[in-house]
C-alpha cells in the first residue's frame, strides 16, 4: 500500500484546529485550461498555533506527509514535513512557451 505522498500547491482556509485546504493546479489536457482541485491537509502534531496553521492564504508550499482516513473529513494528507516556497502568488501561464 503507497501512503507516503508529496504535494505542492498553495495553502487556502482551515478546516478545523489543525487542519486545512492546499490549492493544487493541474492542466486540463483536452480544454487546455488550469484546474484546481483542494487538498485537505492535516498537520501532524496537531497543534492550532503551529506554523502550517498560521500560514497566510496562497502561501506556496511543498508538503511530504502521508495518507490517512479522518472523521469527517475523508481522506487527508497528513503533513509531516513542509517547506514555505514563496508568500507570492505562483501560477501557470499556458501562453508562455518554455
Amino acid at each position: 500500500m503507497i501512503t507516503s505522498v508529496c504535494v505542492s500547491g498553495k495553502l487556502k482556509g482551515a478546516i478545523n484546529d489543525y487542519s486545512r485546504y492546499v490549492e493544487v493546479e493541474k492542466v486540463a489536457a483536452v480544454e487546455n485550461k488550469i484546474v484546481t482541485d483542494l487538498i485537505p491537509v492535516s498537520y501532524i502534531n496537531k497543534n492550532p498555533k503551529s506554523h502550517f496553521m498560521r500560514l497566510q492564504d496562497d502561501t506556496f508550499v511543498v508538503i511530504k506527509g502521508r495518507l490517512e482516513t479522518m472523521e469527517n473529513i475523508g481522506l487527508v494528507v497528513v503533513c509531516e514535513m513542509f517547506e514555505v516556497l514563496t508568500n507570492n502568488s505562483v501560477s501557470l501561464d499556458l501562453d508562455e512557451e518554455y
